[in-house]
Parts: C-alpha cells; structure tokens; sequence
C-alpha cells in the first residue's frame, strides 16, 4: 500500500487542503461494521481524527492512560517536533471513545489491534501502525464511494479528518491561535492554510451568487 493514505502530503506540495464535504464524512464514518470489535475500533479511530484533529501518528502513539473520559481530557503526548497538547473531548466524539473503552483489549495503547478471528493475524493489544490504519481508511473510502479528486491526495485519508477538523474549526469562529494549539502546529503559517481556504469558500460562494 503507498504511504500517502499514511502521511500527510510533503510540505513543498502543501497548498490549500482539500477537504471532505459533509456528505462524504455521513458516509464515511457509517462505512465500519460497529457490530464488530473492530468496526466498533475503527470509527472510534475516525472521530477521534475528525473531532480532535489528530495526527495519524498521534492515534498510534496515543496511550491508554492519556484519554480520561470521567474528565473529558485528552492528552497528546510527544507529538510532531515533540510537541504536547491538551485536548477536550467534545460531545460527539465522548460516546465513540466510550464504547471502545467498554470492549478494547488490555494494551498500553489506546487504539489497538483486536482479535481477527484468524490464526496470522495480530494478537489483540499490539500497536497500530500508521500503514494499517492508512489501509483501513483506503477500504473504507471504497465501500464508502467516496472518490480521489482530480489533483492532489485523497480527501479520505487520515489527514483529510483532521484537515476537516481544522477547516470546521476556522468556520466556527476559532482563531489562528487557538486553531495552532489546537493542531499541535509549530508555526502559524502552516494553521494560516485554513483561513485561506476560508477566504476560497467565500470567494466561491460569491461567484455563484454574483
């Protein structure tokens, strides 16, 4: 599987995100088979992505000590350029992570592999890589139909939540810096990408209108 349903696009390619429209993310998050553990897992993966606006590297490297649901905390630790950041776990995102809390296996990591039912498969509790969850993503788009763009890297991706999170974030009002620590972003030139899509929608929006 190629990495970019892993990684974020290299910086030197890094222009205006692509963003999922909100009847791409309806489908997406039903996509998983929350009947099973592993569905259940999975798009519990996709909220805490949309929601919170985690890196894909973050949810690997998210400990199971570090989501506190009686507080409504999340605590990311070590992020990119080892940055931490405290995140508050909203409404929407409180009941996914619960559900997953009642069933995942004993694990030092919060999102884990669960038992696959089949002898070569991992054994439950073992951290997620970032292909794996690249790769679960990548079937999800497809049973989802949800299409790659023309140009740049599939808005269904890992990234493509947490650029939804940013872009309905500067929709709501949240400024560039709380938007940057929010994002765990070391410089505010990289948060400014969402203001400018921002002014890209109104620009849009006005040359249908006018």
């Amino acid at each position: 599987m190629s990495d970019a349903w892993a990684e974020p696009a290299p910086r030197k390619q890094r222009q205006l995100p692509d963003v999922l429209t909100d009847d791409e993310v309806d489908r997406l998050l039903a996509a998983p088979n929350i009947r099973t553990h592993t569905g259940l897992r999975d798009r519990a993966i996709m909220e805490v992505a949309l929601r919170a606006g985690l890196r894909v590297s973050e949810i690997c490297d998210l400990r199971a000590d570090a989501v506190d649901l009686d507080t409504g905390w999340l605590h990311v630790r070590h992020g990119k350029r080892d940055k931490s950041r405290d995140l508050a776990i909203g409404p929407r995102l409180a009941p996914w992570l619960q559900r997953w809390v009642e069933i995942r296996p004993e694990s030092p990591y919060f999102f884990c592999s669960v038992w696959s039912g089949h002898a070569t498969g991992n054994p439950p509790g073992q951290r997620l890589s970032r292909q794996a969850i690249g790769e679960t993503f990548r079937r999800y788009a497809g049973k989802a139909g949800v299409a790659p763009r023309e140009e740049g890297m599939h808005p269904a991706r890992p990234h493509g939540f947490r650029h939804k999170f940013a872009t309905e974030a500067v929709r709501a009002g949240v400024s560039v810096f709380v938007l940057q620590k929010l994002m765990g972003h070391a410089d505010s030139s990289t948060t400014s990408l969402y203001l400018h899509m921002e002014s890209r929608d109104v620009a849009d929006a006005m040359a249908q209108i006018g």
